[in-house]
């Protein structure tokens, strides 16, 4: 592969990671968001990729160079369709910004997936670990919000009695023996 692909799929993850941030700060604001736990999850998702995005600007050798002069256009083609689904959070309740944010973030793990078998198939040792411990990273958010959407739909729909059963559940269906072929 040359060494232009390379930097399309990096600023691909760098444009995605930084819409998808700028998505979560806006949700921080939401005067719906009252649940401690949905408020910690946001935290650290904006705590992780805020760290993701200035490691990226860190490797700007991985980076289209034209990178300013047209983020306008790479960032209609990358996120065009993430972004009228996450972008309604203003007014969509707590469960379905983080339903959104699910998807985006395993939209997100793709990303990293792909990115890190690239840099592995150009010897780029550099981007290879960077993207393998965020996959990691990432993986963990997406572990904890899967978490939190049961109780925050429980919570919106007045029903908080069946939370707890509802995320022993969905833990039960995300263990490893279930999910790994």
């Amino acid at each position: 592969m040359e060494e232009k692909k390379l930097r399309e799929y990096t600023t691909d993850m760098y444009l995605l990671v930084k819409h998808t941030l700028n998505t979560i700060k806006s949700q921080k604001t939401s005067t719906k968001l009252s649940d401690n736990r949905s408020v910690e999850l946001l935290h650290n998702i904006d705590i992780e990729l805020t760290e993701q995005l200035k490691e990226l600007e860190d490797m700007n050798e991985f980076l289209e160079d034209s990178l300013s002069v047209n983020i306008k256009e790479r960032m209609a083609s990358v996120t065009g369709t993430i972004a009228s689904v996450i972008e309604t959070n203003r007014k969509d309740p707590v469960s379905k910004m983080l339903r959104d944010n699910f998807t985006v973030l395993n939209m997100i793990a793709s990303g990293y997936t792909t990115l890190h078998t690239i840099a592995l198939g150009e010897g780029e040792d550099r981007l290879a670990d960077f993207t393998q411990q965020r996959l990691r990273a990432v993986i963990k958010l997406i572990a904890k919000t899967r978490m939190v959407i049961p109780q925050t739909v429980a919570l919106e729909l007045d029903i908080s009695h069946i939370a707890e059963a509802a995320s022993a559940n969905i833990k039960d269906a995300w263990k490893q023996d279930r999910v790994i072929a």
